[in-house]
């Protein structure tokens, strides 16, 4: 498991926005306030999978737009497949995308938490 999918300690001035961080420990994220109080929370990014976002269906459709004018005058579509097929069409295409993902050794991290717990408002400590 790669450092981005533990669960981390961030920080940040608000409850919707962590600006610091990731840290080990929860003090280095009440550190990183730097007495002014915020809000902590422990959170984890995973990365994303590409090939979670091909959909056979809206492929087709695509297709069978871009391919129109090949279309008969009763607009019969021309990439018809039945559902088997297509669900064979995504298995497969979505395999090809996670070997060529691999292959390039490519993670795509998103920006926001893809988990949190243990939000807690950290009152301010200024002398």
């Amino acid at each position: 498991m790669s450092n981005e999918q533990e669960w981390k300690w961030y920080s940040g001035s608000n409850e919707e926005q962590f600006s610091d961080g990731p840290f080990d420990t929860r003090e280095q994220a009440i550190d990183a306030l730097d007495g002014y109080g915020g809000y902590i929370v422990l959170a984890r990014k995973v990365p994303l999978r590409l090939s979670g976002y091909f959909d056979a269906d809206t492929f087709l459709e695509n297709a069978e737009g871009a391919a129109d004018e090949a279309c008969n005058e009763d607009g019969d579509p021309v990439f018809d497949v039945s559902a088997d097929q297509q669900e064979d069409l995504q298995a497969r295409v979505r395999a090809a995308i996670e070997a060529w993902q691999y292959a390039h050794n490519l993670t795509f991290m998103p920006w926001a938490f893809n988990g949190t717990k243990n939000l807690e408002r950290i009152g301010e400590t200024l002398e």
